[in-house]
């Protein structure tokens, strides 16, 4: 039975890939209610409540690079997600009993970071084994699951724990462990593998065996052959003189003679036989040896390196990563403290899930219409965040955080919506699964130590303005070094172009 592509059970592929984004994604941008919910807990500072994030997004990129190469390779996606589930729950379990913020570090920072990189990274695998076609817009609903799940979880957190107090997130574990209904629908490609019903082939050393065995038979034949009928005429093996050698000596009585030449022949290829299956066996193992060294250099393809339009690509993403995603993170923290009212909060929370919902969807169709680059379009929103960012000491009213609100919803999620469809733009398609490997480890380390660092200035300071300052400008650089990608490309493919001419 052929694997179905964009039909059949890739629907429910599809429905059980928009349900595990739904959960992580939306209990991920629903951090910035947590955050405040550890500090009333543990009255910590922002910099130690923001180490928890940094620990959980340092994790995440480290366990993500190891799930996209080793992960799917040792187990089934299905399996993947469904552990990424049951580590989710326990994190959450952990971090409800928790009476210490530096138990949070293990609890919330390394156990649901581990989780999201089993469960995100598998989801958007199987969408892509089964869709084709439609693959652009299988991704872009995916990834939308994660803005509906914030405008979902937003106000199932805030009643949580209105109603239950901290230990409401004990309902948010159960909830974290419906990620298994996910694991249920996503059936492994290898179910429509057919079954080859043809008998087992039989391994190499069992085949020298046998064949061994076959041919001394034979010889035992002849040479019993040979003492009841004597050597007959062979001209197809035989030259002329050594068939007169041969029949001379049978008509001598020195038959024990021809035997032990026999005999001597049989040792001879008894040791031929033995040497050839040690040289199998040895070239067996330094070919398995090379294996394993060319799967590594196809895992970490490190050449990519020595491409210009790489090293600016990750430069830019390092840069616009933690500012696109920290930027709504902390505006429920920076809100509650300008209001002085935790009510309002989860309303912003509900507008910013909206718009981004809605700004993902439009998106796709836009980026599918190639009307502008994806990369400028990645720059424009760039660029539009940061100048919002830097009017941040300005928005002192409920009506202005709105408009912030609004930028950030409408153009914060553009750049992690587009940037893998970058990477095939000016990286090919071959190169795609390297460099998203890197990508997802510079970007995870990028956003963990960004996040102690917003933390770290919010201590300093007294607020969170010199914090969306410096995200401003690391999402405005970053948006100028995207803007420039196809520039780095088309040079480097002249010198290249010239380069293969002079040879």
């Amino acid at each position: 039975m052929p694997l179905p592509k964009d039909k059949g059970w890739s629907w429910m592929v599809l429905i059980g890939a928009i349900t595990q984004m739904t959960l992580t994604g939306g209990l991920n941008k629903s951090a910035g209610i947590l955050f405040v919910a550890f500090q009333e807990r543990f009255d910590s500072s922002s910099a130690t409540t923001s180490l928890l994030s940094t620990v959980l997004y340092l994790t995440y990129s480290i366990a993500a690079l190891f799930v996209m190469t080793f992960g799917i390779k040792l187990a089934t996606c299905r399996t993947l997600v469904f552990l990424g589930s049951l580590v989710h729950c326990i994190g959450y379990i952990i971090t409800s009993r928790a009476h210490d913020v530096r138990v949070l570090l293990v609890s919330y920072g390394i156990f649901i970071g581990i989780g999201n990189a089993l469960t995100q990274s598998t989801s958007l695998t199987m969408v892509g084994f089964y869709f084709d076609k439609r693959r652009g817009f299988a991704n872009s609903l995916t990834t939308a699951g994660s803005s509906f799940g914030g405008l979902m979880f937003a106000q199932v957190i805030t009643s949580l724990l209105d109603e239950y107090g901290y230990q409401g997130l004990l309902v948010i574990a159960a909830v974290s462990l419906h990620g298994s209904v996910s694991a249920a629908l996503y059936r492994p490609t290898k179910f429509y593998e057919t079954s080859n019903r043809s008998e087992p082939e039989e391994k190499p050393l069992a085949k020298i065996v046998h064949n061994q065995n076959d041919l001394i038979s034979d010889i035992d034949l002849s040479i019993h052959a040979i003492n009841e009928q004597g050597i007959q005429e062979q001209p197809n093996e035989f030259d002329s003189r050594e068939h007169e050698s041969i029949k001379d000596r049978h008509s001598s009585p020195d038959i024990p003679c021809l035997n032990a030449d026999l005999g001597a022949s049989i040792l001879k290829i008894h040791r031929t036989m033995s040497e050839s299956s040690i040289n199998d066996r040895s070239s067996s193992r330094i070919s398995k040896r090379s294996n394993v060294f060319k799967t590594l250099a196809n895992l970490f393809d490190i050449s990519v390196f020595s491409i210009p339009v790489f090293i600016a690509f990750e430069v830019s993403a390092i840069l616009l990563c933690p500012a696109t995603m920290l930027s709504p993170v902390f505006v429920a923290p920076h809100a509650k403290e300008l209001l002085n009212d935790t009510k309002k909060v989860p309303i912003l929370i509900t507008i910013l899930s909206s718009l981004d919902l809605i700004s993902r969807i439009v998106l796709a169709f836009i980026s599918d219409s190639r009307v502008i680059r994806r990369s400028t379009l990645i720059a424009l929103s760039a660029f539009m965040i940061g100048i919002s960012n830097h009017c941040v000491r300005w928005y002192t009213s409920y009506e202005t955080i709105i408009a912030h609100i609004v930028v950030l919803g409408i153009f914060s999620g553009n750049y992690l919506s587009l940037y893998a469809a970058i990477i095939v733009d000016f990286m090919s398609i071959e190169r795609l699964q390297s460099v998203l490997g890197f990508t997802a480890l510079f970007q995870g380390c990028a956003v963990a130590s960004s996040f102690y660092l917003v933390g770290y200035l919010r201590d300093a300071t007294g607020s969170y303005v010199m914090s969306y300052h410096v995200l401003g400008a690391m999402v405005i650089v970053g948006g100028l070094i995207m803007l420039s990608l196809p520039y780095i490309h088309a040079r480097s493919q002249k010198k290249d172009l010239k380069f293969n001419i002079h040879e």
